[in-house]
């Protein structure tokens, strides 16, 4: 036994849901280079010619690919970085960067129009920079009272922000897709960068989008996929080398990581996956220490609970 440590779940981290490290900062050491995260990432941050074009212009970045594959772990990683390059001065220092998350904001309407879906999204954005103090008071009182209008708050919103904000907003997944992003990449303003990330817009889609923008600025699109061949254990590797010196756990190998990659198709039900797995070692009669191992049977034994086993690849 490893004297002095407590048992730990080395793929249970702080906070709830998706990596988010401008909330989480300890989540920045967390990120895996599976499903084409870190190659994505890369993308984004050459894309961004160090803020110059967001600064001048404004940006919309958009992140497709399927359901769990680690869009919105993406999407929190780009907005980060964006925070972190400003504070360390950047293209242009700016003294603060707003992230303002609106990916819930439709919660439960998510049926509505698009005109009803964007209005909703603009009042709850005005009335977030409202409360955070955001926007010079003269533009406040004068753009209140159209706070539901995109058509007259976008267009003139980094007017209305104070001179050293940048606004990052992580918009929620459109319904109508296409004409929904189109939409929103209109209205993009200088220091302003618009996130939105959606599992149902094809590569034709994303070239549909980007012809309709042609004259503007060019969205930056980025997309993450299924989990590949060595990636499983890419994953388990890297969250157990990171919690060595945090706690006790028992060990599983690339053998057994290789034995499971069948079953599973992306980063989200690899995660739940190993946390079910270890949190029901860890609460069972049996030893839970660096000298025992953890099965790919270990591991089938609750991917049924979680995901089914219908799910399997063919």
């Amino acid at each position: 036994m490893t004297g002095g440590l407590a048992p730990i779940n080395p793929f249970q981290l702080a906070g709830w849901g998706p990596l988010c490290p401008w909330k989480h900062p300890e989540h920045r050491d967390c990120y895996v280079d599976v499903d084409h995260t870190r190659e994505q990432y890369d993308e984004f941050t050459r894309r961004m010619t160090g803020l110059a074009t967001l600064m001048e212009y404004g940006q919309l970045v958009l992140v497709t690919g399927d359901s769990g594959c680690g869009k919105t772990a993406l999407v929190n990683w780009c907005a980060d970085w964006v925070a972190e390059t400003l504070r360390e001065g950047g293209e242009r220092p700016a003294t603060r960067c707003e992230i303002v998350d609106l990916t819930s904001s439709l919660a439960g309407r998510l049926e509505l129009p698009v005109d009803e879906r964007m209005s909703i999204v603009c009042d709850r954005l005005f009335g977030d920079l409202r409360r955070r103090g955001a926007m010079r008071p003269d533009a406040l009182a004068d753009l209140a009272p159209d706070r539901d209008r995109p058509d007259r708050i976008y267009p003139d919103l980094s007017d209305a922000l104070h001179e050293e904000i940048v606004l990052v907003v992580l918009l929620p997944t459109p319904r109508e897709l296409k004409n929904e992003v189109i939409r929103y990449a209109t209205y993009i303003s200088p220091r302003v960068l618009f996130l939105v990330e959606s599992a149902f817009l094809d590569e034709e889609d994303v070239a549909d989008i980007a012809e309709a923008l042609k004259d503007g600025v060019e969205p930056v699109t980025l997309r993450v996929g299924p989990l590949e061949p060595g990636d499983v254990w890419r994953f388990v590797n890297a969250r157990q080398q990171r919690a060595e010196e945090m706690g006790r756990y028992p060990r599983m190998d690339e053998s057994s990581a290789k034995a499971v990659e069948r079953l599973l198709l992306s980063v989200a039900q690899l995660e739940r996956v190993l946390i079910r797995t270890y949190e029901t070692r860890r609460h069972s009669a049996l030893e839970y220490d660096k000298g025992c191992a953890v099965t790919a049977d270990d591991i089938r034994q609750q991917f049924p609970k979680l995901v089914g086993a219908d799910h399997e690849r063919p």
